[in-house]
């Protein structure tokens, strides 16, 4: 057992992928001509509340979706969401299904991330130093691939996804499957950009938070904060590990 574990957030954390308003919005470019659709039409239709019953997991993660914990059965739900979407936006049914499954195809392609400056030598370093590194993301089936195709793989051991474990940070739940798959670490810290998923849902979970990225508010009273990846080493020796 590794005594020292991080479990990173990873798309806005360590990597950067431009969300499902901008891919949708790529693909009606991409497909649809003389169209007088822009990405203000689409962002509403993304957020909580905007349909009911909610229909993204991630809107509501206080429940479990375990009956959405394989690829395949997944995406079937999130396609069929994203067509109803773009039915909403005006499209007929057979142009909806055919955007849908481009939005898929694009969202799962590991070239549309960014890896973010130095973040793999900065977790090879602490690799090197004993920490052991997991990804915990509330993200789609394939995240793990697109970490191994962008370089995680030399530096991550596990790899852990909300459309696989099926729960959504903050659910405290997400915290505990990745806990109990890693044996309950002596000392671990989780590191995101977002102070409800990640550090609040940390706290709850009984981890150190480090919230990366996200500028707090005074009202946050956030005690670790990174702007960015090459603040971590020196937080992670205020707690002398």
């Amino acid at each position: 057992m590794s005594q020292k574990t991080i479990l990173w957030d990873f798309d806005g954390t360590v990597a950067l992928h431009l969300g499902w308003g901008t891919t949708m919005m790529t693909v009606i470019d991409e497909m649809v001509q003389n169209h007088d659709i822009s990405i203000h039409d689409i962002r509403p239709r993304m957020r909580s509340g905007y349909y009911d019953p909610v229909i993204y997991p991630w809107h509501e993660p206080e429940k479990a979706h375990p009956e959405l914990s394989s690829p395949a059965v997944w995406w079937q739900y999130m396609d069929m969401n994203l067509k109803m979407v773009f039915e909403d936006l005006g499209f007929n049914s057979d142009m909806s299904c055919k955007l849908a499954q481009r939005t898929h195809e694009l969202y799962i392609d590991a070239k549309r991330y960014k890896v973010f400056p130095n973040t793999i030598e900065t977790l090879r370093r602490l690799k090197d130093g004993g920490w052991r590194h997991a990804i915990l993301s509330n993200h789609i089936p394939e995240l793990p691939d697109i970490a191994d195709k962008l370089g995680f793989s030399d530096v991550i051991t596990e790899c852990f996804t909300s459309a696989l474990t099926g729960y959504e940070k903050p659910n405290i739940t997400a915290f505990k499957y990745a806990l109990e798959y890693i044996d309950y670490p002596e000392i671990c810290f989780m590191v995101g950009d977002s102070i409800t998923a990640d550090v609040k849902g940390a706290i709850n979970a009984g981890i150190e938070p480090i919230l990366i990225h996200t500028e707090p508010a005074p009202s946050d009273e956030i005690k670790n904060y990174c702007k960015t990846i090459d603040d971590i080493e020196n937080i992670l020796r205020k707690y002398d590990v």
